[in-house]
């Protein structure tokens, strides 16, 4: 006898492992109720709504009557697994622990396994929460375990995203950065005659180059508000389409959890009365989620101003290329081979 005290705890029904095919899971975890597996109510000649009593085998007087409001079947390989009959789905009977703990209060006797979960918003935390349990009187037959390995494992993909996009960015600065530099050299020969005639009337390099620069930096500023303007009007517009078909992903989900506790749709939004742009929690889910249905912005005044400084720096060294060729030309050499 298996008891629980929340939907999220009853992971067989969450991950899919059972599946509801009459009724439901009640979500009265006070009453004495209970769902049971196929198996067990074919061989005992049980259906939904009948009632089944719970003796104490070590002092029969003490009975306890359970209400049967959702008849499952398990999907996995040991259900068909004549070996493993005594301990698969077809022995166990799912209640809550409030029934359990009902019948520990009246037999000190029996015994039971208690497994509770905390949920920790930090990971940094985990260490001083299990040193605090102790304190507080854990004793030492238990040891409190996580599920960091599992999270980091689900995460690694966002991780690796992360890496492969600062890659590609450094990679297309790097390309950039050389093209800029070709870009300012064909323009520097392109000119070369104008560098000519204005290093002939007398203007030095430092002002020839210094007027290069800021040439430079104005179209690199125009560039940049004009691209960052389309890429932020074209990024929202992309993951909104990306957020809403996450939306989706997350309804069908939600949909399929719902299917396994015995729950339809328009059941649990009859009782939520919620739009979906509206704040929902999940009853599968372990912490409150606002769900929204756009973004209103991705590129902020932080993200332009890196870009504008990034741009600028590529800019400047790119610029370093033409004061060289700036600095090696000779006005007569310039003037003669144009005539």
């Amino acid at each position: 006898m298996i008891g629980y005290n929340s939907y999220e705890d009853i992971k067989d029904f969450v991950n899919g492992n059972y599946t509801i095919i009459e009724g439901e899971v009640s979500e009265d975890f006070n009453s004495s109720n209970c769902v049971i597996s196929e198996e067990l109510a074919s061989l005992n000649d049980l259906s939904l709504g009948d009632s089944i009593t719970v003796l104490d085998t070590k002092n029969e007087k003490n009975a306890y009557e359970l209400l049967i409001t959702g008849i499952y079947k398990e999907n996995t390989e040991s259900s068909d697994n004549i070996s493993k009959m005594f301990s698969n789905s077809a022995n166990e009977i799912i209640t809550n622990v409030n029934f359990i703990k009902t019948i520990l209060s009246t037999n000190e006797d029996l015994s039971a396994t208690i497994t509770p979960t905390f949920i920790l918003n930090n990971k940094e935390n985990i260490d001083k929460f299990a040193n605090e349990v102790k304190v507080k009187g854990l004793s030492e037959y238990y040891k409190v375990d996580d599920n960091i390995e599992e999270i980091e494992s689900a995460t690694n993909s966002i991780k690796n995203v992360k890496i492969f996009a600062f890659n590609f960015l450094v990679i297309t600065l790097i390309i950039g950065g050389v093209v800029l530099i070709v870009i300012n050299m064909i323009n520097i020969r392109e000119r070369k005659y104008e560098i000519g005639v204005l290093r002939t009337i007398g203007m030095k390099k430092t002002k020839l180059s210094f007027q290069f620069m800021i040439e430079l930096l104005i179209i690199c500023i125009l560039s940049l508000s004009i691209g960052a303007g389309i890429g932020s009007f074209a990024s929202v517009k992309v993951a909104n389409n990306l957020l809403a078909s996450e939306i989706a992903n997350s309804k069908n989900e939600y949909s399929n959890i719902n299917k396994n506790f015995g729950r339809s749709d328009d059941k649990d939004m009859n009782e939520n009365n919620k739009s979906d742009s509206e704040s929902i929690r999940s009853k599968f889910r372990v912490a409150d989620i606002s769900q929204v249905d756009t973004i209103n912005a991705v590129v902020d005044f932080k993200i332009l101003a890196e870009l504008l400084g990034i741009g600028i720096l590529l800019t400047i060294l790119s610029s370093l290329a033409s004061m060289i060729s700036i600095s090696k030309f000779s006005p007569l050499t310039i003037l003669k081979e144009r005539s």
